[in-house]
């Protein structure tokens, strides 16, 4: 193996187990924050987190990553997958890395969080979509309105004042 190929490796393995851990305790966030989703208009479906809340969800971790984490937009697409068994489901790829959260709301997940370049579980699902942050981020303003208060909820005040237009530069 060249080092080129070594060094980019690394950078994906690195990468990988960065946003496993911000997956997760973003995961354990969204556990906690179910019942304030009671009183929204658009997100009440987050109450049930994480059945049925694999887009919302999705869009919250997409949020997080780029004002908390710098993740550029350009690097952040949801994957909305066809039907598998009747169901659909929707999850994060960032940077090619699969990125799922409410992966566990089917019973045969292997985890309660997938992150993955290649997921055998994933590719039981067919009718691979890829839409761009700036697509699946465009929501109308009752919509956008509780995305950011259950944001602000989730991460508190401080990281949700960023607008989801400018992410917080990497440290």
């Amino acid at each position: 193996m060249s080092e080129d190929n070594t060094k980019r490796e690394l950078r994906y393995d690195a990468e990988a187990i960065s946003l496993k851990l911000h997956a997760v305790r973003f995961r354990e966030l969204l556990d906690r924050s179910r019942g304030f989703a009671k009183s929204m208009v658009c997100l009440s479906v987050m109450e049930r987190f994480p059945h049925g809340c694999c887009k919302p969800a999705s869009m919250l971790l997409a949020r997080y990553l780029s004002s908390t984490l710098g993740v550029p937009h350009a690097a952040i697409e949801l994957c909305a997958n066809g039907e598998r068994l009747g169901q659909s489901h929707a999850w994060l790829e960032v940077n090619q890395i699969g990125v799922d959260i409410t992966c566990d709301q089917f019973a045969d997940s292997p985890d309660r969080v997938i992150v993955a370049e290649q997921s055998p579980w994933h590719s039981l699902f067919h009718g691979r979509r890829l839409y761009p942050y700036c697509d699946f981020m465009h929501m109308n303003a009752q919509y956008r309105q509780d995305v950011e208060r259950l944001f602000a909820h989730i991460v508190g005040s401080e990281t949700a004042k960023r607008s989801p237009e400018e992410p917080q530069p990497r440290q």
